[in-house]
């Protein structure tokens, strides 16, 4: 193997650290941190220098490992230098918190994207299907994309550099690890420190999926604009949906079959002014408020804060921590309202009433998946983006293949090897502690230490 290398900014900083680190696990960002006393590398290590770029370059074996550089801890005379992998890119604090609309599209085309917004790569082996039209995930692209691999119980495995794979959480079933290929093999000789933990399975074997069913939302107010409609006659409705806006992908209809229903505009804010009357610390408004301007009490002040109360029909006076206040007080207010206007013809006003039905083309899914006699069902499982039976009986199997079965762990030092990576199967030979077989590469850390150079491993084997 040739002499590795530690670059940082280009340069190769080896001979100024003692102990470098990279951890490389399944579902988590690559992680590398060093140490060293060398002062004239400590201003170089300033993380505050191109942040969000692959600074940190590891070269072992053939491998060059990306990362950032995050952290700098202790001063010149004896300091810490830790960083992530480049998925850490898809999550805080380098990519925020945003709302991710993604459906009516495969889960691997979604994740594609989310990536996409880091500049990565991504390639997907896991089972596929189609996401519902109203799919969307609030948090990091990172959260987004686990969440989808999650539902069919998939992993995330980070690359060496801007990329990264999702797939199956056992690439090989456990039932069918005995028969299985390894891609390396570890003999009596070549693994130190060894350690191994026997885990008990729940010993469930059937469990029900519960995947994606329609849902129905109904608006928080429905006003009509005409003051004295008629039986028939064309009518101009505002209507506010929760959030101010109806769900992604919803088709709106009327409870009267008859009637045509047309939206003119979407989100329309407008401003209103009242005086509202607080009664232990709630006060009703004549339109569902989505934002408060302005205040003026009227009499005594409040000590508390006026907000949109969290049905979002009115608003409430509240302490610092959102707690609500039991006082009463009258205020002038100016809040804005948030609304969507509609136009209906051909109706029967006594009966009319508006309702969104969410991606009612979808059928419901739920699927009970069994193994053996399916004598011990395990709790429902939730996974409302599945919207195919193919994916849930996915999700149902990855769950009980790695719930039901006992299991054994080992966490081992070995020989560095390039092909040593989480996700890959390995055959163990040890007859003196009892390990043999084919087990899945769980983490393989890379630790350096000098001229030493080894694998920290984990891995694991069910026991079926």
């Amino acid at each position: 193997m040739s002499t590795p290398s530690l670059f940082l900014d280009g340069w190769d900083v080896l001979g100024s650290v003692t102990e470098i680190r990279a951890e490389c696990a399944r579902n988590e960002h690559a992680r590398i941190s060093f140490t060293s006393s060398d002062g004239d590398l400590y201003p170089l290590c300033d993380p505050g220098r191109n942040p969000g770029t692959a600074r940190l370059v590891l070269a072992v074996g053939g491998r060059e490992i990306r990362f950032l550089l995050e952290e700098r801890s202790g001063d010149e005379r004896m300091f810490t230098v830790w960083g992530r992998g480049l998925t850490a890119l898809l999550d805080a604090p380098h990519a925020s918190e945003s709302i991710h609309a993604l459906g009516n599209r495969l889960a691997s085309a979604a994740a594609v994207e989310l990536a996409a917004l880091a500049g990565l790569s991504l390639a997907w082996t896991a089972a596929d299907w189609l996401l519902p039209p109203d799919w969307t995930h609030d948090g990091t692209p990172l959260s987004a994309l686990l969440e989808l691999a999650g539902s069919v119980g998939a992993v995330m495995e980070p690359g060496d550099g801007a990329s990264l794979i999702v797939s199956p959480g056992w690439p090989v079933r456990p039932v069918d690890m005995p028969d299985a290929t390894p891609e390396m093999s570890y003999d009596r000789d070549d693994l130190t420190d060894i350690a191994v933990e026997r885990i008990a399975g729940s010993g469930h074997d059937a469990v029900e999926v519960v995947g994606y069913s329609e849902t129905v939302t109904t608006p928080l107010a429905v006003a009509v604009e005409e003051d004295t409609p008629g039986r028939g006659q064309t009518l101009h409705l505002r209507v506010t949906w929760p959030g101010g806006a109806r769900p992604a992908g919803a088709t709106v209809s009327c409870t009267d079959p008859r009637a045509a229903v047309l939206r003119l505009a979407a989100a329309v804010t407008e401003e209103v002014s009242e005086t509202v009357v607080f009664a232990a610390g709630q006060a009703s408004c004549a339109s569902p408020p989505s934002n408060v301007s302005r205040v003026s009490f009227i009499g005594d002040p409040s000590t508390g804060t006026v907000a949109v109360s969290a049905d979002g029909m009115g608003l409430v006076l509240a302490d610092q921590d959102g707690a609500v206040l039991d006082a009463e007080h009258v205020a002038d207010v100016t809040y804005e309202t948030t609304f969507e206007r509609y136009e209906v013809r051909g109706h029967d006003v006594a009966t009319l009433a508006i309702t969104v039905a969410v991606a009612p083309s979808l059928p419901d899914v739920t699927v009970r998946v069994v193994m053996g006699q399916g004598q011990v069902e395990a709790d429902p499982l939730s996974r409302p983006a599945l919207t195919g039976e193919a994916a849930a009986v996915a999700a149902g199997t990855a769950w009980l293949d790695d719930a039901r079965y006992d299991r054994q762990t080992v966490a081992a030092t070995a020989p560095y090897r390039d092909a040593a990576r989480p996700g890959v199967l390995a055959a163990l030979v040890n007859e003196a502690l009892g390990l043999s077989g084919v087990w899945l590469v769980t983490r393989a850390d890379v630790a350096l230490s000098g001229p030493r150079v080894v694998n920290e491993l984990e891995m694991v084997q069910c026991l079926v």
